[in-house]
């Protein structure tokens, strides 16, 4: 009986944990203002190399992101006590990728979002040229992430090519259902003679 409450009291304990939890999302080199409802006393960043958490005043949170990848920040209050845990996404700037991308001719159909630490390019795009410059543009933007290319081509007029066969079939027997005798004569009248026959 004794081990049963234990067991209860620690899933009740995970899910006021659980119930703590917040999922942000900030994009590289951008920032994000979060309002808490309760005045907090200290901010502890998980990874300080992918985001800043700077508080502006006692209830208000400044993120910065400044690499892609996952954190998590834990505010607490003046008690020491845990009140909010932000579970943060640091996510590539997308945007200003897609916008680069398609002021190229032919790339209007790419698309560009994000996985985790990477860049993904999707969609059509209008040859591979305008493929490998999407590619080029997105890893210029974001050089230390992966670039993912799940890009197709568009088929274009002149990449077709229609071959159109005909089939002539020709009897082996057809030779013998027709035939043709050409002979010359010199008859007794002096001309030439031209005979066909079937």
């Amino acid at each position: 009986a004794n081990a049963q409450a234990q067991a209860q009291s620690r899933r009740a304990q995970d899910q006021a944990e659980n119930d703590l939890v917040r999922q942000v999302t900030v994009t590289v080199h951008k920032s994000r203002t979060i309002r808490l409802d309760q005045p907090f006393e200290k901010a502890v960043v998980g990874a300080p190399e992918i985001i800043d958490a700077l508080p502006t005043n006692n209830q208000t949170l400044y993120l910065q992101g400044k690499k892609a990848g996952t954190t998590n920040v834990s505010i607490f209050d003046n008690t020491g006590r845990l009140i909010e845990v932000f579970d943060i996404s640091v996510t590539p700037d997308t945007g200003s990728v897609q916008q680069r991308i398609r002021a190229g001719a032919g790339s209007g159909g790419i698309v560009v979002s994000a996985s985790n630490a990477q860049v993904v390019l999707s969609g059509v795009a209008a040859d591979a040229a305008a493929a490998d410059r999407a590619v080029s543009i997105a890893k210029a933007l974001n050089p230390e992430l992966a670039v993912i290319n799940t890009m197709s081509i568009a088929a274009s007029a002149s990449q077709q090519v229609m071959l159109k066969v005909q089939f002539l079939e020709v009897a082996r027997s057809a030779g013998r259902e027709i035939g043709v005798n050409l002979y010359g004569t010199s008859p007794p009248g002096g001309g030439s003679g031209f005979n066909t026959g079937n």
